[in-house]
């Protein structure tokens, strides 16, 4: 209020050079936030249910593509190109929750040890997950509750990737796939 006061005289006799450095302000930090806060804009639009969002599901659902390219959980994917990132999406009913193990694909050379895959820590929205198990090639477990879940993940080794889903609290595997992770084609070749 004190900068308003003290510049009145100049603001009043130059109102439209006021608003329009008023407005660049607000532009400049409309602009900002949207950049910044848009995934948390969107997951917050997504928790409250708003007229944008859409409705919540009554089943799982497992969508062909996921924010961050091929969805792993869609029955449609068969091959993933390594070190391409892919989503890990589902859509859970409310109240149910979605746990699923992934495991493979095996190591070439037993001084590879490396994990199979890696996700992107800031692009998780609804998952938590268990520590990478290094035996086997790989195992690691993934958890969602109600709502959308997705990840960014990317695989780092080619071969087979075997994802077991227990939908809604289920002792037992609901559903299980495979698919295929294939190496990137040189650019030479």
């Amino acid at each position: 209020m004190k900068f308003l006061y003290e510049n009145w005289n100049w603001i009043s006799s130059n109102a439209w050079v006021a608003t329009g450095f008023a407005l660049l302000f607000f532009g400049l930090g409309w602009g900002s936030a949207r950049i910044l806060y848009h995934e948390r804009l969107e997951l917050l639009k997504a928790k409250s249910g708003s007229a944008e969002s859409q409705p919540p599901s009554t089943s799982f659902t497992y969508p062909q593509f996921g924010r961050h390219g091929k969805n792993v959980l869609a029955n449609t994917t068969t091959n993933v190109v390594a070190e391409e990132w892919v989503s890990l999406r589902a859509e859970i009913p409310v109240n149910s929750e979605l746990h699923v193990e992934m495991c493979g694909p095996q190591p070439e050379y037993l001084d590879d040890t490396e994990g199979s895959w890696m996700y992107s820590i800031g692009h998780v929205i609804n998952w938590t997950a268990s520590e990478y198990d290094f035996s086997n090639g790989g195992k690691q477990c993934f958890d969602a509750e109600g709502g959308i879940a997705d990840m960014k993940l990317r695989f780092t080794r080619a071969g087979v990737v075997k994802i077991s889903a227990y939908e809604g609290g289920a002792q037992r595997v609901t559903w299980e796939r495979t698919f295929n992770v294939v190496q990137a084609r040189s650019k030479n070749a």
